[in-house]
Order: C-alpha cells, then sequence, then structure tokens
C-alpha cells in the first residue's frame, strides 16, 4: 500500500463529474479545494482558519498528558495507480 503524501497548492486534481459538488469544476488546484473547504467551514460559523493557520485545542494522547496543539487540515493522496498501468 502506498504512503499518504500532502499535496502542494499548485497540484492540479480532477475527479468524476458530481464528485466534489462544492467545486465549480471537477478539475481545481489543492489550495482551491482547501480555500472553498474554509469558506463553507467559516460559512456555518464552524473552524474558521482551520486550513490556514489551523484551530487551538488539546490533545491526549495514550500514555501521556494534555497537550495545547493546533490542528489544520491538509490535502493528501496516495497512488492507486498511474494511467500507464490500466
Amino acid at each position: 500500500m502506498s504512503e499518504w503524501m500532502a499535496l502542494n497548492a499548485e497540484d492540479v486534481i480532477t475527479v468524476d463529474t458530481g464528485k466534489f459538488a462544492c467545486m465549480n469544476s471537477p478539475t481545481f488546484k489543492a489550495s482551491e479545494l482547501l480555500e472553498r473547504a474554509d469558506a463553507v467551514l467559516v460559512a456555518r460559523g464552524q473552524f474558521p482558519g482551520l486550513t490556514t493557520e489551523g484551530q487551538s485545542c488539546k490533545v491526549l494522547k495514550p500514555g501521556d498528558n494534555w497537550q495545547r496543539v493546533k490542528v489544520r487540515v491538509k490535502v493528501e493522496l496516495t497512488v492507486e495507480y498511474t494511467i500507464e498501468d490500466q
């Protein structure tokens, strides 16, 4: 199984039509997806800055103490196959 990798802001994504109803086109940059996700969350009054500067919170890991952290959402990918493999 492939590792998950973060996409760069300028990486282009294309999906089957209708898969990402919040986007105006089936082809868009990773940065556009994050901007749209952030706008939707802010419009709903939830998690402002979750895709940019992050959201302050606390986390508890097994065997550790509570820590103050910031959580940020990124777009990641894992390679299923390349077009040439089909």
